[in-house]
């Protein structure tokens, strides 16, 4: 059976869900950050646009970035931006910086970790958007993305992407 449309017995049509498009920017070199407490920057190619068809649209924007820290603790965290403003993060408690992720460690001993998010924007907009993550830290420590430590005696370098899905009305 083939029909263009499905309705409820009261008129109404299910929702389908689909993808309108798919956007992804990719980082695969490493950064170092040394950044005073509250102070946000742009993390190099972990930004991309996307142009919704709909101001129903709603795009579904997730990241996944590798953190690398000093020994001493410089409490990373990262923030989901749409046209510059966080998007993003969790409630004001306090002087608490408010970020979309946080540095996590079992036992304080790590010295890298993943910060991973998803989020299903409702912007209302059918003109470019961008999306991207700024990263934080404090008191002037130092962290990396992408590499574990530059003390460290592994030799490892990782990748980290951020990417955007229009979900259709």
């Amino acid at each position: 059976i083939q029909v263009d449309t499905l309705q409820k017995r009261d008129g109404s049509t299910f929702p389908i869900g689909k993808i309108g498009q798919v956007l992804q920017a990719t980082k695969t070199n490493s950064q170092t950050f040394t950044l005073a407490t509250g102070s946000l920057s742009d993390v190099s190619s972990l930004s991309l646009n996307i142009t919704p068809t709909s101001t129903s649209s709603k795009i579904l924007v997730e990241y996944r970035m590798h953190i690398g820290r000093q020994s001493t603790n410089p409490a990373p965290y990262s923030c989901l931006l749409r046209d510059g403003s966080i998007i993003f993060k969790g409630d004001s408690i306090g002087s608490r910086q408010r970020a979309t992720a946080t540095y996590g460690t079992i036992g304080g001993t790590e010295t890298n970790a993943i910060h991973t998010q998803i989020f299903l924007d409702s912007p209302s907009s059918n003109v470019q958007l961008n999306y991207k993550i700024q990263v934080g830290g404090f008191a002037s420590r130092t962290f990396y993305v992408n590499i574990p430590d530059v003390n460290s005696v592994a030799t490892i370098t990782a990748t980290s992407t951020i990417t955007a899905m229009e979900v259709l009305a």
